[in-house]
């Protein structure tokens, strides 16, 4: 809430400033006006040209407007490259969270699927082991059709 407010005041600093350039430069074309002789020949004085020695103070107000103007809009890309970064941060960190959620997911299935093979070579052990002796062992190439079908019948 703090960062929006101060967003928003530099936002009007930076409209007001925008509003004084735009003043400024208006007076300075005044003072620049080149003056009408038949208005001067007449004995009138042109109301709406300022007076020509106004013209170097109107040009200086009219960079110092421009200078501020220029630090107010780089203030205000700071506050929005520091408002992006925070939530560039927020972000990685919600990945990250996300991540580390699947990495223990992950883990839970292997260690379910560890467990089941862990029974199931426990019960093919038992099985092994619980079958005639002389069907236990390595199986030769000779009579191997036969030994297995002795397997198939246990």
């Amino acid at each position: 809430m703090a960062v929006s407010m101060q967003a928003t005041t530099a936002l009007e600093a930076l409209d007001k400033e925008l509003m004084t350039l735009v003043d400024t430069f208006g007076h300075m074309m005044r003072a620049a006006k080149v003056p009408d002789k038949e208005v001067e020949q007449a004995g009138m004085r042109d109301k709406s040209r300022a007076p020509g020695d106004l013209l170097e103070v109107w040009a200086e107000k009219l960079i110092y407007s421009a200078h501020t103007a220029l630090h107010w809009v780089g203030e205000l890309k700071s506050r929005a490259l520091v408002s992006d970064l925070k939530a560039l941060t927020s972000t990685a960190r919600t990945v990250r969270v996300a991540f580390e959620n699947e990495d223990a997911q992950v883990s839970a299935q292997l260690t379910i699927m560890a467990q089941e093979a862990h029974a199931m070579l426990k019960e093919l052990e038992d099985s092994y082991w619980g079958t005639d002796p002389s069907l236990r062992g390595r199986l030769g190439d000779e009579g191997l059709s036969a030994q297995l079908t002795a397997l198939a019948q246990v």
